[in-house]
């Protein structure tokens, strides 16, 4: 595969925490964006726009990625730097979509705090296998709470939530 030389792509940094609630992941954002943007000024990368998102990567349909999507294939960016994979896609629907852009060539470089991913084939092997990762750990998260909620629901007998006050 050609060099690529990451000065001369056109970045967005795709940053993301998964709540919108205040008090859930508060610092997630600000400290993604200012380690990414220092690294971004460090190694001279070409900032073209900042996208923020506030929703979950489990299940598709989050607007700023979608808009990240446009981008890349409307040829505005052609390189991603986001903190990890995970903060890309949780879903293997999202997942795919971003790695398709590798394969048809809109998308030249994925850059994370600890690597840059270019699209060999290599590349989006290792990249594929962080997005099953991130997808993975979700799966599993969701697991342990509905297992935990049955234990407590229906063994322990503790009924959490709100109560018909109209009775």
């Amino acid at each position: 595969m050609k060099q690529i030389d990451p000065k001369q792509l056109r970045f967005v940094i795709y940053l993301r925490k998964s709540s919108d609630s205040e008090d859930k992941q508060v610092a997630s954002i600000p400290q993604q964006k200012k380690e990414l943007t220092e690294l971004a000024a460090r190694e001279g990368l070409h900032i073209v726009a900042t996208l923020i998102e506030t929703h979950s990567a489990y299940r598709p349909g989050r607007p700023k990625f979608q808009e990240m999507l446009e981008m890349i294939e409307g040829g505005k960016v052609d390189a991603v730097l986001a903190w990890s994979a995970s903060r890309i896609s949780r879903n293997s629907l999202d997942g795919g979509a971003f790695l398709y852009k590798f394969e048809n060539k809109k998308l030249k470089a994925f850059k994370t705090i600890g690597r840059t991913i270019y699209g060999s084939s290599d590349d989006s092997f290792t990249l594929d296998i962080d997005l099953g990762i991130a997808k993975k750990s979700s799966a599993d998260l969701s697991e342990a709470v509905l297992r935990g909620n049955r234990y407590k629901f229906y063994e322990k007998k503790e009924w959490v939530g709100l109560l018909n006050q109209d009775t």
